[in-house]
């Protein structure tokens, strides 16, 4: 009786970790993911802030003519992301707000620069 009750909780546990795992790995992912980071150089080089923009092509197709908007002078073109590549981009100032991405495919993506930034390794 006693291993019934063991078996049932087993099962119910698997099946529970199942689905997590399925839910996770199978749910829709962004066309194109973007991510903001920010690093400095080390201090002996003179401590220098920097960003970097990090752009992922989830769609499973080619993305082309990607236009990456950092700003009014600072406009930047990549011709080709293929399916799970990523290209990272350095925009002229740390000072921006936001990045436009857009492909040729009508893919949009708008991030905002304050609520984006992680911290680089």
């Amino acid at each position: 009786m006693k291993l019934d009750k063991y078996a049932s909780v087993g099962i119910g546990i698997g099946i529970a970790l199942s689905a997590a795992f399925l839910i996770l790995n199978l749910a829709p992912k962004p066309a194109l993911d973007v991510e903001v980071m920010k690093g400095q150089t080390p201090h002996a080089v003179g401590a220098i802030e920097f960003l970097r923009i990090k752009i992922t092509n989830n769609s499973g197709q080619p993305l082309t003519d990607v236009v990456v908007d950092m700003g009014p002078d600072d406009v930047q073109r990549i011709s080709r992301i293929g399916p799970g590549e990523w290209v990272l981009v350095s925009p002229k100032s740390v000072n921006i707000s936001k990045v436009t991405i857009t492909t040729s495919e009508g893919i949009t993506v708008t991030k905002d620069i304050g609520a984006a930034v992680v911290g680089l390794p």
